[in-house]
């Protein structure tokens, strides 16, 4: 789970177009930047203020029934309540954060940028060689149908390795089973693209940043992270084959004076794309040194944490890279399960193969796949932040810290979260 700083106000609307609610129920919030590339206040709204990290940790925080993604196993029927639960030790701790409302932090880079400081003296020529070959695109299959984004090589990219599920009795607050009535994926659920980052800009490009802010943070900003995250090529890039890679690096990096043994990218989607329902899919191979914190993460745009909801995608502790988590937390508000556990059979899929991360979320309820198997699932109510909040979304590799861990110098790095692509949906 990811900590938040405090929101004094909801990000972001330049030439203010609203919240937009199509026929299938996705709300967003668009956002024109002004002519510096730079996001305004909305009518009647504030900027937000930047503040410091706030110090409440998750009240949701105890860990829910596991799950394992098993090679062969088709959906498990097994009922043994909690069977794989995290132990308490995980509840309740601290994670990352945003920050207040959306803009890059830091006064040594500007945001967004891409450029490497003067001072950095490196030469960058490392960049574009963490994004490993995979197979092309690879969207879940039938989910992308008619986006015209995708390649006819991309229909089935799940890992035959890890094809089936095997769970205890599911996530806490469950809901109905997956597929009823047709709602969830498995069901035939149509859904249209509305918003995506393919990361298919040119050879050690930074981000995009008329859809992503990238952060410019401090060490220590929250639970004791040793990165400082910065915009320099070195740490977010393209790699020219149809990924962005956001690398985690020891190499220390001298600005304005400071030494920073390490630094890593983080991107956020805040006063530039926020959204409330539909489907994410994040495609991506995760870092496999030990100490790296990567994670995909939805974060409410209002209140402080927990209270403003945050959803977790995936986030992968750092000293044992067969599982992660998925997670929801509102605070104890409805919908709140705390950490999902998934193990994964093989110890090494998730850092050498790509996989399709989605969450499909309703008015009621919210569902996490895994390669379109169902791993976790949360039901809420109109009291629930998940229910009433707009979200954006998050991409991060932290290092070290109370989550992180132990941080392997010797052959933990470079720690590359290699991103294929981000596609956020609506229904028809």
């Amino acid at each position: 789970m990811k900590r938040a700083l405090p929101l004094t106000a909801l990000v972001a609307l330049g030439a203010w177009s609203g919240c937009l609610l199509d026929a299938g129920g996705l709300q967003t919030q668009a956002v024109s930047p002004d002519s510096g590339g730079n996001s305004a206040s909305p009518v009647g709204g504030a900027a937000a203020s930047g503040s410091a990290p706030g110090s409440g940790q998750g009240s949701g925080g105890a860990s829910g029934d596991a799950w394992t993604l098993g090679k062969d196993a088709g959906t498990g029927s097994g009922d043994a309540a909690n069977s794989g639960s995290t132990s308490g030790s995980d509840a309740g701790a601290g994670g990352e954060d945003v920050p207040s409302g959306g803009g890059s932090s830091g006064s040594d880079e500007s945001t967004g940028s891409g450029s490497a400081p003067s001072s950095d003296g490196t030469s960058g020529n490392d960049a574009g060689t963490g994004g490993e070959d995979a197979p092309s695109g690879g969207g879940t299959a039938g989910s992308d149908a008619g986006t015209g984004s995708d390649s006819a090589s991309d229909s089935s990219e799940v890992s035959s390795g890890d094809t089936g599920l095997i769970s205890s009795d599911g996530a806490r607050n469950d809901g109905p089973a997956a597929n009823d009535a047709g709602l969830d994926s498995g069901g035939g659920t149509s859904w249209q693209l509305v918003w995506s980052d393919e990361f298919d800009l040119a050879t050690n490009s930074g981000a995009d940043t008329t859809k992503w802010n990238v952060a410019t943070w401090e060490p220590n900003t929250v639970n004791g992270e040793r990165q400082k995250y910065t915009a320099r090529p070195q740490n977010v890039f393209h790699d020219g084959r149809g990924h962005l890679v956001l690398r985690g690096l020891d190499d220390p990096w001298i600005s304005n004076g400071t030494t920073y043994p390490y630094t890593s990218g983080r991107l956020q989607s805040d006063g530039k794309f926020q959204f409330r329902f539909g489907r994410v899919e994040v495609r991506a191979k995760l870092p496999a040194g030990r100490g790296s914190f990567p994670a995909i993460l939805l974060m409410g745009t209002t209140g402080a944490w927990p209270q403003c909801g945050e959803i977790g995608m995936l986030e992968q502790w750092g000293q044992d890279k067969s599982w992660l988590y998925c997670s929801t937390y509102a605070g104890g508000a409805s919908g709140d399960i705390g950490n999902q556990k998934v193990t994964f059979p093989d110890a090494t899929t998730l850092s050498s193969d790509f996989h399709v991360y989605a969450l499909e979320w309703y008015s009621d309820h919210m569902v996490f796949f895994i390669d379109d198997v169902q791993v976790a699932r949360s039901t809420f109510d109109a009291t629930s932040p998940f229910y009433t909040g707009m979200y954006y979304l998050i991409l991060d590799v932290a290092i070290g810290g109370t989550m992180g861990g132990t941080v392997d110098d010797a052959g933990g790095f470079p720690m590359d979260l290699v991103l294929d692509y981000v596609r956020v949906y609506s229904q028809p």
